[in-house]
C-alpha cells in the first residue's frame, strides 16, 4: 500500500531524480522478471509427493 504513495513522493518533490530512480526501479523489476517466471515453472514441474 505504500508504494503508490512512494512514487508519487518520488516524482513529485525529487523531480527528475525521482523519475531516475523509479525507472532504475522498473529497469531492475525486468532483469529478475525472467529468472524469477523460470524458477516458477521448475516448481511446478516438480512431482507432487505425499
Amino acid at each position: 500500500m505504500w508504494a503508490p504513495a512512494a512514487y508519487t513522493y518520488l516524482a513529485v518533490e525529487r523531480g527528475a531524480v525521482g523519475w531516475l530512480l523509479i525507472a532504475a526501479l522498473v529497469v531492475a523489476a525486468a532483469a529478475v522478471l525472467h529468472p524469477a517466471a523460470r524458477a516458477a515453472e521448475r516448481h511446478l514441474a516438480r512431482p507432487v509427493t505425499s
